[in-house]
């Protein structure tokens, strides 16, 4: 999204301050300079990091920091063209993306990305293999994984009305279900053997860890009983042992269980044992001696990597990334990275820390990678080739701005069955806020978007302090209603990226009975908090939850983002005022910037001084 102007509407009553360019400049000169020596000092002798432990998972540790910190050869994420699936037989031309340097890497690699408002999985290889769908229809597919031979991608599907654990034969293109409970099951991971799968299930008001053999000798088993989320297992390449997520310490840490102590006290134990920062997306490398996670350590995800060979030795700090999964030589890391509104996708060499490829825009969410030994064949089965060539469009996203013979000036469409002070937006958003308003009552249950807190502000109507420059004024944006969060019907987790503060919005599905909705698996932000009377809450803009609220939920700025509505940032004085969070306002901002699309529906002296 583009900056908004400096420039506010007549009905502002205050003349802004001419700054010379000069002085900007030199204020940022100096203002780098001394982040850069912060940033020495943080990351330096005497900061503090990330500890690996194998002890008790009771006792404390100290957390020494990464043994190295970004550098001017560290990656930088950048801007490549967006992903496009390929429907094609032909996949020997390569996608001209050239690596950042020299290297060899094989393999496929398979995603779970967005598809006209839907998630299914494409097979993808940055030099052999364009972006290939494989999965098609009205339903979304999820958290793929290559078995350890690469024929096989097991994946969670809510395709027969819940979410199930579904397999992929790539080389037959014929679909099987794994599990078939109405609850919710997500996230497989394969044994060594490619016999047995370890998935998360929601039971007991929160998720917990199954393993399940694919035969069906047995009934699933559940490895872990704790009243908090067990989630995203990684099964352990020699069979013994399983990697997980796990909020039992308070704090979202990577836990391991001992499968040949199931049973016994020492069955689990918590391995990053961080109570400061959240551990999530554990990966294991194929050959078992090196484990990837994420920490949001200093407030943005980054990738670490910790030897089991030698767990004394400080976590290596690779980059940015929200998930991370191995390649099949162990060298190298696909890794997810994200922006406020957009996905990357990206590599990196471990031992060097460098880009084998770099970052590439993934149109929409994505909702799981992983790295195989690539058997797809070519030409493709039938049923692949099916999905590969299906035709599939988003029209609500086809209009978002003035095409040719379009007057300039939109118009303010009513919207009549929707309760907002003034229900009316831009005719350019119409189409696509109707759209999402369909999709979110179909995912959650219930008119989440029929009752609004605002859409369209006229100039004539007061907002609240430092927000003239409100993307409500250009009738493309949405407020959904804050009292939500007072009812329990929505919450808000909180996602920092750089200085910068952005909110995602859940609101609970009225149908609880895993047909609707998703467990969630972060800790939300609790923004009454700062009304507790507790000084470091209010002064913090409120706290984390103190666990995971039970529950199925939707997740409507994902699916916001799938009708082009974008979040917007807090106010940098979010966290004493209030009405600066604005941690409920989507906005169909199409790249514009905020000038731009008033005079989308003003004239322009909107914006000449009083």
């Amino acid at each position: 999204m583009s900056a908004p102007s400096s420039r506010s509407p007549r009905r502002t009553a205050s003349r802004g301050v001419l700054i010379p360019r000069s002085f900007v400049a030199l204020f940022l000169l100096v203002f780098l300079t001394f982040a850069a020596a912060l940033a020495w000092i943080i990351w330096g002798p005497g900061g503090s990091g990330l500890a690996f432990v194998t002890g008790d998972p009771t006792s404390a540790a100290p957390t020494p920091a990464p043994t190295s910190s970004p550098t001017e050869e560290s990656p930088e994420l950048l801007a490549f063209p967006t992903l496009e699936p390929t429907p094609t037989e032909d996949v020997t031309q390569p996608t001209p993306q050239p690596p950042a340097f020299s290297a060899t890497y094989s393999g496929l690699m398979v995603m779970a990305q967005s598809d006209a408002s839907y998630t299914h999985l494409f097979a993808y290889h940055p030099e052999t293999r364009p972006l290939t769908r494989l999965t098609t229809g009205e339903w979304d597919d999820a958290f793929p994984s290559l078995d350890p031979a690469g024929s096989r991608v097991a994946f969670a599907s809510d395709r027969d009305g819940d979410w199930e654990i579904y397999i992929l034969d790539l080389l037959t293109g014929q679909t099987s279900q794994v599990t078939n409970d109405t609850t919710f099951q997500s996230a497989p991971t394969w044994s060594p053997d490619g016999l047995w799968l370890a998935y998360e299930q929601y039971v007991d008001s929160n998720i917990e860890i199954f393993v399940q053999p694919l035969d069906g000798s047995f009934d699933p088993l559940r490895l872990t009983f704790n009243q908090t989320s067990d989630q995203s297992p990684a099964w352990h390449p020699d069979g013994d042992r399983i990697a997980f997520v796990s909020t039992a310490s308070g704090q979202a840490n990577i836990w391991l269980a001992n499968l040949s102590h199931l049973g016994q006290p020492d069955f689990t134990a918590n391995l990053t044992n961080d109570p400061q920062h959240a551990q999530t997306s554990p990966a294991w490398s194929p050959d078992g001696s090196r484990l990837a996670w994420v920490s949001d350590f200093e407030g943005s995800d980054s990738i670490f990597v910790s030897s089991l060979e030698t767990p004394t030795l400080q976590p290596i700090y690779i980059g940015p990334g929200s998930r991370a999964v191995w390649d099949p030589s162990g060298r190298f890391l696909l890794v997810d990275q994200r922006s406020p509104d957009q996905h990357f996708i990206a590599a990196y060499d471990v031992d060097s820390r460098r880009y084998i490829f770099p970052p590439t825009a993934v149109f929409g969410r994505l909702t799981g990678i992983t790295w195989g030994p690539d058997l797809l064949q070519v030409p493709l089965p039938p049923d692949l080739q099916a999905a590969a060539s299906a035709q599939v469009s988003a029209p609500w996203l086809t209009d978002l701005q003035p095409g040719a013979g379009v007057p300039a000036r939109q118009l303010i469409i009513d919207l009549p069955d929707i309760v907002a002070p003034y229900p009316g937006l831009n005719q350019l958003a119409t189409q696509p806020f109707n759209a999402f308003r369909a999709r979110l009552r179909s995912e959650a249950g219930w008119d989440v978007l029929g009752d609004l807190e605002n859409a369209y502000v006229p100039l004539t109507q007061p907002l609240p302090p430092y927000r003239d420059n409100d993307w409500l004024l250009t009738g493309r944006a949405i407020a959904l209603h804050s009292v939500l969060i007072d009812l329990d019907w929505m919450t808000v987790v909180r996602e920092d990226f750089g200085a910068q503060t952005y909110w995602r919005i859940f609101v609970r599905a009225a149908n609880q009975d895993g047909s609707q909705g998703q467990p969630l698996t972060a800790l939300p932000w609790d923004l009454r908090a700062r009304f507790s009377g507790n000084t470091t809450d209010y002064e913090g803009g409120g706290a984390l939850y103190p666990e995971i609220p039970s529950g199925y939920w939707v997740d409507v700025t994902a699916l916001a983002r799938e009708y082009g509505f974008d979040r917007l940032p807090s106010l940098s004085n979010w966290r004493t005022y209030f009405s600066g969070i604005r941690f409920n306002i989507l906005a169909v901002t199409a790249g514009l910037d905020w000038e731009t699309a008033m005079l989308q529906i003003y004239p322009p002296e909107i914006f000449l001084e009083p």
